[in-house]
């Protein structure tokens, strides 16, 4: 994620243990963006469409630059 998204607060409540795992995260925040990307299943599908072009043509597809 670069400075072209608008970064917007989503407050979360976590137990204890939620909590003291959170804790632990270096950056918080960029994990749980990570692992909601990573389970978008429409990103998911758009990334494996581009990687199927990339590896036929060698260049990745204009849209997904």
């Amino acid at each position: 994620m670069g400075s072209l998204y608008l970064m917007r607060t989503k407050v979360i409540t976590l137990c204890e243990e939620t909590w003291a795992l959170a804790m632990k995260k270096p950056n918080f925040s960029e994990w749980v963006r990570s692992q909601l990307l990573a389970s978008d299943e429409k990103r998911i599908e758009r990334d494996l469409k581009a990687t199927e072009i990339w590896k036929k043509t060698g260049e990745w597809p204009e849209w997904y630059q």
